[in-house]
């Protein structure tokens, strides 16, 4: 809701038109995930629907657009080389907010959201108390304790801009696509860092579930997602049970 009144601050309803919409959707969908796109649409015909029962507009403009498709399974990471090229082509701050999410695995809105209070260096943890599932998530900094150590403390955000405020998510969204452009990498947006995390994390043996209470994801089904890149591990183990029930048959 607060992207929606950011929008659309000080316009009527009825000044809201098809068309606005459409560039605001078209708008958002080079930052942000189709699935996000639609949660702001179904919003906003929601306003609308209160609104026509009101009798304060006559038509539900979000009615014309057309379908969005969404695409979750979207599955891009980087290699470890074209990280490193992204490292180095990125300036501070955004360097920092990458590397953790590359890092951590967390999420745009949980970087930028992420205030001194939430970390505990003593504990080596981050708590992380407005997240995608609306469940507060603790996890272990690790890696992310030096990236953290480095930002000045000017704000109750660890993470500001040069005015010493919490970055907004389109901004670094913006620089970061901008970057990677210069660098000549392609199809790379900023959310796919949090899929390089989890691709390096599943490539190098990590469980699925620990991987689901990382991502914070509420069921195992969006982190199936990484389970092809198991395949390797999951033919040695077919092989030595093959092996195994071969020896008892013989």
């Amino acid at each position: 809701m607060k992207v929606l009144a950011a929008e659309f601050s000080g316009k009527y309803l009825d000044e809201i038109t098809r068309a606005k919409i459409a560039k605001f959707e078209s708008e958002k969908a080079r930052s942000v995930l189709p699935q996000t796109v639609k949660h702001y649409r179904t919003a906003l015909s929601g306003i609308f629907r209160v609104a026509i029962r009101h009798d304060q507009v006559s038509a539900n403009p979000c009615r014309d657009l057309d379908p969005i498709r969404v695409d979750n399974a979207r599955h891009r990471y980087l290699t470890e080389d074209e990280w490193m090229k992204v490292k180095a082509g990125l300036r501070e701050p955004i360097r920092s907010i990458a590397e953790m999410s590359v890092m951590r695995g967390l999420r745009l809105g949980e970087i930028t959201g992420l205030r001194w209070r939430n970390v505990s260096f003593t504990q080596d943890l981050i708590t992380l108390p407005d997240t995608k599932g609306n469940r507060p998530r603790v996890l272990p900094l690790e890696g992310g304790r030096a990236i953290v150590e480095r930002q000045p403390r000017v704000s109750e955000y660890v993470f500001t801009n040069r005015a010493g405020n919490r970055f907004a998510e389109n901004d670094v969204s913006k620089q970061f696509r901008l970057a990677v452009h210069r660098l000549g990498i392609d199809d790379v947006r900023f959310h796919d860092l949090r899929h390089t995390f989890a691709s390096w994390y599943v490539q190098r043996g990590g469980d699925l579930y620990k991987l689901q209470l990382l991502l914070g994801h509420k069921g195992p089904t969006m982190t199936q997602r990484y389970a092809h890149l198991r395949v390797d591990d999951l033919r040695e183990d077919a092989q030595l049970s093959a092996h195994r029930i071969s020896g008892f048959l013989n």
